[in-house]
């Protein structure tokens, strides 16, 4: 999701910038839409963060628990032990 709000960003100041070239948008109004989009993302960013929160005070799930499950299933099993190596 967060690619998604980058990917957005960027096309804005892209936009913004072409305005700028092609229309002879002010660069002080050109900057200030620019900073203007900025603080919608960090916004957009802290209410998911709030929402995060209300979602583990309410179920008690964590969104890094399961990356954690992830990451567990994810190692791969080891070879050999101290008791028993490989090639022993």
């Amino acid at each position: 999701m967060r690619s998604i709000g980058l990917d957005i960003h960027r096309d804005f100041i892209e936009a913004i910038f072409q305005s700028h070239h092609d229309e002879g948008l002010d660069l002080k109004a050109a900057v200030q839409l620019a900073l203007v989009g900025r603080y919608y993302e960090r916004i957009g960013d802290h209410a998911v963060n709030i929402g995060q929160r209300v979602q583990y005070m309410v179920t008690g799930w964590l969104p890094e628990a399961d990356l954690a499950d992830a990451a567990e299933l994810s190692r791969p099993e080891p070879v050999g032990t101290a008791d028993d190596p490989v090639g022993g």
